[in-house]
């Protein structure tokens, strides 16, 4: 291998091992902010309750009331830091760079390789950053439908992209339920039913909502792209359900599957 290209690789090593430790650090801080929201919460209902009941001692409310000033000024302080901090325009200069480095990594490899020889790592680092450029409308067009299937789409991708330990294996039972639900919707068992002749007794499975749903496209060229990817629809829900398996989980097969249901939720999206 040139001198020249591992010197690229071990800056890149070294990048994802400075991104690594601020996620971890960035996670932990996420994390007790959360708690403290949480319990904080659950102090206001239990104060909210207290008040109710008319006679709680004296001492306790001043006791209380300087206590929840502290907290107050507390939580300023935190909010007040994450506001001031220079880690919005930090992250703003480091992704325009990571973009300016993927325009050179696919133009190089778009340019060093044959047609229809371009290696798998080409397509799975398009993919990532595909992913990242339709999130935000993939989760318009969801919460047009409803807004908790948004909420699970937006949590799969936020739970993939904070985790530390088994990271894909949350995101693939949201992923799978949004998939889920998208079939039903489109594809409610009663037209289900009726269009594929089905008797009150009989189950309904996927390749009928499947069916049901091509048939509801109009436009002949997006009816054949969705027909071409009908396989993938069929199993692509069984595919998420490996994250009921013991153990680890592959991640790079894992994230694979991820981006092609990611895909595939946008093919359907925009089929009807």
């Amino acid at each position: 291998m040139d001198d020249d290209v591992k010197k690229i690789i071990d800056s890149l090593n070294k990048t994802s091992i400075n991104y690594s430790k601020a996620k971890n650090k960035l996670t932990g801080w996420v994390a007790e902010v959360g708690f403290q929201e949480e319990v904080t919460d659950k102090q206001k209902e239990l104060w909210q309750d207290l008040g109710k009941q008319g006679n709680v001692s004296s001492s306790v409310i001043s006791s209380g009331s300087v206590l929840s000033q502290n907290m107050l000024q507390q939580s300023e302080n935190v909010a007040m830091w994450v506001d001031q901090s220079q880690i919005d325009n930090s992250l703003f200069t480091a992704g325009t760079a990571s973009e300016a480095m993927y325009g050179t990594t696919i133009s190089g490899a778009s340019l060093s390789y044959p047609p229809g020889q371009i290696p798998q790592s080409y397509y799975n680092l398009e993919k990532v950053v595909t992913q990242k450029s339709q999130q935000d409308e993939i989760s318009q067009q969801l919460r047009a439908i409803n807004s908790s299937l948004a909420d699970e789409y937006d949590n799969a991708w936020l739970g993939l992209r904070i985790a530390i330990k088994d990271e894909t294996r949350s995101p693939m039972f949201l992923i799978r339920e949004v998939v889920n639900r998208l079939y039903h919707h489109y594809a409610p068992d009663d037209k289900v039913r009726e269009f594929s002749k089905l008797n009150p007794k009989d189950d309904i499975e996927r390749h009928h909502r499947i069916d049901y749903i091509a048939s509801l496209i109009t436009d002949s060229a997006r009816k054949q792209v969705f027909l071409d990817e009908e396989q993938s629809f069929l199993n692509i829900y069984g595919e998420l359900s490996k994250a009921h398996k013991p153990g680890n989980l592959n991640a790079e097969e894992t994230r694979g599957l991820l981006y092609q249901a990611n895909a595939l939720i946008r093919l359907l999206l925009n089929s009807l």
